[in-house]
């Protein structure tokens, strides 16, 4: 474990696996791959594990992103083997906005203008909001349309004089991991 394309979200994975041989009780070491960091590579080494028995090698600060990964071992006489091949989706964070702006700091009423935020999440932003506050106090929910990593909403309804504000910005990556950011107040 993980199973084959399961979806884990913890940044600490521990792999567990177990070892079959005909002719001996004690591999000499099993090692795990994967391609954590773009390459399939060695990532540890456990060195005399048992058969059939549950072994487990811990991996941390693992970053969200979809990869794969096997187990090698080594018997007592040198011989080896992989395992088969499994893929993990790893889904801590949420998708990271920044930059929201408004095009303009000033407009006149019944002009259109044009907010925009970047969003990216290593395993893609399905959707994405915004909630504006009007000069009055009410609030409504547009979302945000995408190009590239630059997510927008262009509106017209400026009818109110005083300033409108984004409150909060709303996006959820592919797996459903969620971010809510009202760390931005913009204002126009």
């Amino acid at each position: 474990t993980p199973a084959h394309a399961s979806i884990v979200n913890e940044s600490i994975i521990a792999f567990n696996f177990s070892v079959n041989d005909n002719s001996q009780l004690l591999m000499r070491n099993c090692s795990l791959y994967a391609n954590f960091s773009g390459a399939h590579v060695l990532i540890n080494t456990t060195l005399n594990v048992l058969l059939r028995t549950l072994t487990t090698i811990n991996v941390s600060n693992l970053e969200d992103g979809i990869f794969n990964w096997n187990v090698r071992c080594y018997d007592q006489s040198n011989n080896s083997n992989f395992s088969e091949n499994f893929s993990l989706r790893i889904n801590v964070d949420g998708p990271v906005i920044s930059s929201p702006m408004f095009n303009r700091t000033y407009i006149n009423q019944f002009d259109s203008i044009r907010f925009n935020a970047s969003i990216v999440d290593a395993l893609g932003v399905s959707s994405a909001s915004m909630a504006l506050i009007y000069p009055n106090g009410s609030m409504v929910t547009l979302p945000l349309s995408k190009n590239s990593n630059e997510y927008y909403v262009v509106f017209s309804d400026t009818f109110q004089i005083g300033a409108y504000n984004v409150s909060y910005i709303w996006a959820n990556d592919s797996l459903g991991r969620q971010t809510n950011d009202s760390r931005f107040i913009v204002s126009f």
